[in-house]
């Protein structure tokens, strides 16, 4: 079994890694690292948009929409309202903030940065500036700690959780690359920024995480091993193998009321 300390201590240093990469990445860009790929991205995508199927203008549509602030902020507070119904307000607390840390994350780097948006984003008037992607960070961060507590909250298991997070980062980094409102290197650095942001409200839910018992408040794990597997106060996520997401979900909101 794998203990606290080294799920606390491997999360941490996810998001440092992930920091370390968005540092990178708008280092290499700078320097000029990417404009032939930045180029060659844009040109693959402009085609696909003048030629492709109605499916693809659909899904780009889902993917914009998807990763905005009035999507993912909502979702994120309902999320952690339920998550807090299991594992404490604390760690409920990590997904809303994930998704804010992300938004404050890129929007401060936009301005910092100063970069530019791709001349048909300046057409279809976007002001803001382009790097990092804020559709790349904030799925990012709030896609990959949703797939992790979810997972440790035994209510979705890992083969369902990831791709499920995964499909979503990838529809919504690439629906940008779609309408051409963002470089390919914008893509990296928010990738980049949601994994150090994620790593980061990983590691948080982790030095947060409670357990409630059926009749009883909220205890600690107290950091031992993971004989510290969830006790959740409902049926539907138990780690029995029947857990469904729509159920538990249900049922953390009618509880949370």
């Amino acid at each position: 079994m794998v203990s606290k300390n080294a799920r606390r201590i491997s999360m941490t240093a996810v998001a440092a890694l992930g920091a370390a990469g968005l540092a990178a990445v708008a280092r290499a860009q700078k320097r000029g690292a990417f404009v032939d790929v930045d180029q060659r991205v844009r040109r693959w995508f402009r085609g696909r948009r003048l030629h492709g199927s109605g499916v693809e203008k659909a899904l780009a549509k889902v993917g914009t929409y998807g990763a905005k602030w009035f999507s993912h902020i909502p979702a994120s507070l309902f999320a952690g309202a339920w998550l807090s119904t299991k594992s404490g307000l604390p760690a409920g607390a990590t997904l809303p903030a994930a998704s804010l840390a992300s938004t404050v994350l890129q929007k401060g780097m936009k301005k910092a940065y100063g970069r530019r948006r791709p001349e048909k984003a300046q057409r279809d008037g976007k002001k803001s500036r382009s790097f990092p992607s804020g559709h790349a960070t904030s799925s990012t961060a709030i896609g990959m700690t949703a797939a992790y507590a979810l997972t440790r909250e035994c209510c979705a298991p890992a083969s369902v959780a990831i791709p499920a997070a995964l499909g979503w980062v990838a529809l919504s980094s690439a629906s940008k690359l779609y309408d051409e409102h963002h470089f390919f290197s914008d893509i990296l650095g928010g990738l980049a920024g949601g994994v150090a942001i994620g790593g980061a409200a990983c590691a948080a839910y982790e030095c947060t995480r409670r357990r409630r018992t059926d009749d009883g408040p909220f205890r600690g794990d107290g950091g031992g091993d993971d004989a510290d597997a969830p006790r959740p106060r409902f049926p539907a996520a138990s780690c029995n193998g029947r857990a469904t997401i729509p159920r538990a979900a249900g049922q953390g909101l009618v509880y949370a009321w």
